[in-house]
């Protein structure tokens, strides 16, 4: 915790020190792994340290397989080392765990440049558009329906767009709201058939 408070604060040296006593005293933390293998590939300047500090995030991946972050940073380190492809499949482990991780699209897209697949870059740079315009669309939403709780109309917009970036719990509370207090409106029907194919899918 004190190595991510320094290095939220820029202050890289005693961040290093930190991460590097805590792995020194708990050799599997994969937050430690991965914080300091961040750290250090920003850092990096030659190809050796770049490939010291993936070493840190493919243990970090190792240790917690479900973490993200160590997906995405493990894949700018191959991408940095010229390995495209593998990048790819890095980007896409940490896209499948946070599939609205912006970093990790846009990685993407230049892995699958650098590896010579343009058409595919193409659909991932428009659907990277899409994703910023829905999550812009999705804060000012949310601002409206906090400055007036009563908008249904509101409301029921940001359930559509919470389902649409798979918040899924999210949406669910914002459409019981809506069912409650505007039962007759008009998007219900359809939220309702696709709130509840979204919760199939994750029960299934």
């Amino acid at each position: 915790g004190l190595g991510n408070t320094y290095y939220g604060r820029a202050r890289y040296d005693d961040a290093e020190r930190e991460l590097s006593r805590a792995i020194a005293e708990s050799p599997d933390s994969a937050p430690a792994l991965e914080a300091l293998g961040r750290i250090r590939l920003e850092r990096a300047i030659t190809p050796d340290q770049v490939s010291a500090a993936r070493a840190l995030e493919e243990s970090a991946t190792r240790q917690d397989p479900q973490d993200p972050e160590a997906w995405y940073d493990l894949g700018r380190a191959d991408l940095r080392l010229g390995h495209a492809r593998t990048a790819i499949g890095d980007f896409r482990k940490a896209l499948a765990l946070s599939p609205e991780h912006a970093g990790a699209m846009h990685e993407w897209e230049r892995a699958l440049r650098a590896d010579g697949q343009e058409a595919a870059a193409d659909r991932v740079a428009a659907a990277f558009r899409r994703q910023s315009l829905r999550t812009r669309e999705e804060s000012r939403v949310e601002e409206r329906v906090y400055q007036s709780p009563n908008d249904w109309n509101a409301k029921a917009r940001l359930v559509e767009l919470y389902l649409q970036s798979g918040k899924v719990g999210l949406a669910a509370l914002l459409y019981r709201q809506v069912k409650e207090g505007a039962p007759n409106h008009p998007a219900l029907p359809r939220l309702t058939v696709e709130l509840n194919r979204q919760l199939a899918a994750g029960t299934a």
